[in-house]
């Protein structure tokens, strides 16, 4: 209920290239490192997490216990001083007092130019 993460199975570890360690515990904008994570408040505090895709369909799945399938979402990271979009089909469904969020695809990851 507060979007952190529990648990990844070894395809998430993989794809992210963590362990444990970085993601048991922290903020969803804090494991997929979302360039929005480290303004102030952090994941889920800031302006633009009201419309994060991601946020926004593991919070209603845990709110109604309904599941969203293939949903396109999208995502910014800073990467070397540039800033790089990853789009994704996510899905998520309710299990137990827990959100599962899959990748379901990631479809593009390009380079922008916010200047």
């Amino acid at each position: 209920d507060d979007g952190t993460m529990k648990n990844a199975n070894q395809a998430a570890k993989s794809m992210l290239g963590k362990d444990e360690s970085k993601i048991n515990d922290f903020r969803g904008g804090v494991v997929f490192e979302c360039k929005y994570a480290t303004l102030p408040g952090g994941c889920g505090k800031t302006v633009h997490c009201s419309a994060c895709t991601i946020r926004n369909a593991v919070l209603g799945t845990h709110a109604t216990g309904i599941s969203q399938n293939n949903i396109p979402a999208f995502l910014k990271q800073a990467e070397n001083e540039k800033t790089v979009v990853l789009q994704f089909l996510i899905s998520t469904e309710k299990v137990g007092d827990r959100v599962l969020l899959r990748i379901d695809k990631l479809v593009d990851k390009k380079e922008i130019d916010e200047a």
